[in-house]
């Protein structure tokens, strides 16, 4: 009874009767006319195929009713609105294909639930990769990239759908783009980027082709290696520097000590002379190797420490005392000013060779009768520890790089003076490693203040 073709089906046979019964009624009219109950039959049959109709087009609209449900329903899963569903209850076969559909609904939500999960941890490994990424559709449009990327070529939003031409700005990095479309093979390279800031990027280029060896896509991977190749700069340079270095004193003991074997140890005068030279370039050599060693130290035990609570003036005090007989000698004067008794949490040992290296500094590159003074105070976040003297000063041009490795300002004294061209590189290594920092102001012929900074006891 609820098929809908049955009930289509007699309707029709209905109509069909009551159609062919007035058409034979009709051959009566006129006796119909003059009859009162033929009249009435008339009318009564007449009402009858009005309500046929009424009823017919009913059935069909309940008829249409699923039907246009399950449209509905397949209409908004094909623009991926997995959610939607059927819910007739009143035919039995479009609520079957209702339910198949129902069922293909259910699949294709869970599938898109797998999918786009699969896809939020894969997104969530290229957004936290270090290595720089950007996908290219086969029209040279962007169609993926994580944060690096995005840094790396300076876009602050996503350029979704963008050229690469539009968004790469470096020459060399467009280059190798263009050759992998053109060539559809896979490029390596070390570029230079100048914009937005200078960067030397190891840039790997790779053509996704499909099963048929047509291009697909175009992968961009960018590592910034501008550290790496500026350490193995600093490494070069400190292996070139310390070899001029260490290569000075040892030629000197080499020298006077084949002038001696020579000869000249009969002479007691020169000998004695050449002894005493080769016993200073020695100590120079000792110190120097010393040197070298702490900072490498310093570089591969840089968490090693052992910090308390320190009392400034004390410590203070003791490195003066360690400095006095070097000031005494030429007449310099060493002050120590506090307006009050500062604790400091830090590394003792660690501290007390920083200020045990600027001070002996200070007295180096002081003249006779100057005067080197210490102070020390304490603001909302760090205490202060400056050491001022009245010495020779540093050129403006040299504050930057006074604590590079084996950066002289004045060569020649600094020889003179023993100094290694080390002293300032330790003092900045082992504040860093004991959570402090440094820095210096100064004019040539008016002296140098060196300011360090260190947390407040805990």
């Amino acid at each position: 009874m609820n098929l809908l073709p049955k009930r289509i089906g007699a309707v029709a046979i209905i109509i069909i009767m009551t159609l062919v019964t007035a058409i034979n009624l009709l051959q009566f009219y006129p006796i119909i006319i003059e009859s009162v109950p033929l009249r009435k039959l008339l009318v009564i049959l007449l009402m009858v195929l009005v309500l046929v109709f009424v009823i017919a087009y009913y059935l069909l609209e309940q008829g249409n009713q699923p039907i246009e449900e399950i449209l509905e329903v397949i209409d908004q899963l094909s623009k991926g609105k997995y959610h939607a569903r059927y819910y007739g209850e009143k035919f039995s076969k479009q609520d079957e294909l209702g339910g198949m559909i129902n069922q293909l609904a259910v699949k294709l939500e869970q599938k898109t639930e797998l999918i786009q999960l699969k896809d939020s941890k894969e997104r969530e490994v290229i957004d936290h990769l270090v290595v720089g990424v950007i996908a290219l559709n086969k029209k040279g449009q962007v169609v993926l990239t994580n944060p690096i990327g995005r840094l790396l070529i300076d876009e602050k939003t996503n350029p979704l759908n963008q050229s690469y031409e539009a968004i790469i700005k470096s020459y060399g990095l467009r280059q190798m783009v263009d050759h992998v479309y053109e060539a559809e093979q896979a490029s390596h390279q070390e570029i230079e980027v100048y914009y937005p800031e200078e960067r030397i990027l190891d840039v790997h280029v790779v053509p996704i082709l499909t099963k048929r060896q047509q291009l697909e896509q175009v992968m961009v991977l960018m590592y910034d290696i501008t550290t790496i190749r500026r350490l193995e700069q600093v490494k070069t340079e400190f292996v070139a520097n310390a070899s001029h270095e260490l290569r000075t004193p040892v030629t000197a003991v080499k020298g006077f000590s084949e002038t001696l074997l020579d000869g000249a140890k009969d002479d007691p005068e020169l000998c004695d002379k050449f002894l005493r030279i080769i016993h200073k370039e020695s100590l120079r050599l000792d110190r120097l190797v010393n040197d070298i060693l702490q900072l490498s130290r310093l570089e591969h035990q840089a968490n090693t420490t052992e910090k308390e609570n320190v009392c400034l003036s004390r410590l203070i005090v003791e490195e003066v005392e360690l400095v006095q007989q070097q000031a005494n000698q030429k007449n310099i004067t060493v002050e120590v000013d506090y307006q009050e008794e500062l604790y400091c949490y830090t590394d003792r040992q660690r501290l007390s060779q920083v200020i045990l290296n600027i001070l002996a500094n200070a007295i180096n590159y002081t003249d006779n009768g100057g005067k080197v003074s210490i102070s020390f105070v304490q603001s909302e976040e760090v205490v202060e520890i400056s050491i001022k003297d009245n010495g020779v000063g540093i050129p403006e041009e040299d504050l930057e790089r006074i604590f590079e490795r084996f950066y002289r300002v004045d060569k020649m004294r600094s020889r003179n003076t023993g100094g290694t061209g080390l002293g300032l590189s330790i003092v900045k290594n082992l504040l860093h490693t004991i959570g402090g920092s440094i820095s210096v102001t100064s004019k040539v012929d008016k002296g140098s203040e060196f300011v360090i900074y260190l947390p407040k006891t805990k």
